[in-house]
């Protein structure tokens, strides 16, 4: 495996976790949404030398998502944490989106980011319990629609010299899948021993090819 093999630092991570959920500018750019800005998804058997994701922002906030049942438990795990940032509060975080990224009863549907590209390329290469998954920009972008906006060049440089660096520092990834433009961008401007594999959010199935395999020599070596 690309890297080194050893558990990150925890303690390291989970304050720039406690950084995120607390931090003030994303808060004021994200519209008052009450579930901004949110934390990394890092599964718990991850290491460092694997792979992370690196995607614009969270997805889009569902039309009637002041009363949407998924809201309400992102709501409650995000408070407990932002109350009491402790590794136990982070996993109840992470098994909350887990199951609206993989779309687990009672949350429907699937991330549309999750079914394609990211599932496709790292299925067979990584577990969800083993890989990272981070944003760039770190709150929603509550648009006209039930669709997020374009984040903000401003938002992006934010993301990623506050929280963004830092994360990757202690996670140490030995693959990065940077999925779209706007991560693309960001990753760019960082320096790092990982492999940088980037690919569209509309990707074409000889595309997610190409990049699981990437991904995989990558990991394999």
């Amino acid at each position: 495996m690309v890297g080194t093999t050893q558990a990150p630092d925890w303690d390291a991570f989970l304050r720039t976790q406690a950084e995120i959920v607390n931090c003030s500018e994303c808060r004021r750019r994200s519209s008052s949404d009450p579930n901004s800005p949110q934390p990394s998804y890092v599964g718990k058997n991850y290491q460092q030398g694997g792979l992370v994701i690196v995607l614009q922002n969270p997805g889009s906030p569902p039309k009637d998502w002041q009363n949407e049942e998924r809201e309400r438990r992102l709501s409650q795990v995000l408070a407990s944490f932002r109350t009491e940032p402790s590794t136990e509060r982070y996993r109840m975080i992470v098994s909350e989106i887990r199951g609206q990224m993989t779309g687990q009863p009672p949350t429907q549907p699937a991330w549309r980011s999750w079914l394609h590209p990211v599932q496709k390329c790292v299925a067979g290469v990584s577990t969800l319990d083993e890989l990272g998954w981070l944003n760039v920009v770190k709150h929603r972008t509550h648009g006209s629609s039930e669709t997020n906006r374009a984040t903000l060049r401003i938002e992006e440089e934010h993301g990623l010299m506050a929280h963004l660096r830092h994360e990757l520092d202690v996670l140490a990834p030995g693959v990065i899948l940077a999925v779209g433009a706007a991560a693309g961008r960001a990753l760019e401007r960082l320096s790092g021993s990982w492999r940088l594999v980037s690919i569209g959010q509309r990707a074409s199935a000889s595309d997610v090819f190409k990049a699981s395999a990437l991904i995989r020599t990558a990991l394999s070596t």
